[in-house]
């Protein structure tokens, strides 16, 4: 995943094999938005993340793995 941190409106190259979706989520635990991962590598718009810290969940079939973003 790159670049982190991204500053608002960039995108974030997401690179996960055989990924199904990559779910964002504020620092309260609250969904913000779902991608769905069709390829390889999935570019993860910030236009509607205000600065702060959020966590992605990049989901596959048989896993599920959460990476930290901070968005300036």
């Amino acid at each position: 995943m790159a670049p982190n941190p991204v500053n608002q409106g960039e995108k974030i190259a997401v690179s996960a094999n055989n990924a199904e979706s990559i779910e964002i989520y504020s620092m309260q635990g609250a969904l913000i938005g779902i991608e769905k991962a069709e390829t390889a590598l999935t570019f993860v718009p910030t236009d509607d993340l205000v600065p702060g810290i959020y966590f992605m969940v990049i989901k596959g079939s048989d896993y599920a793995q959460t990476v930290k973003v901070i968005v300036k």
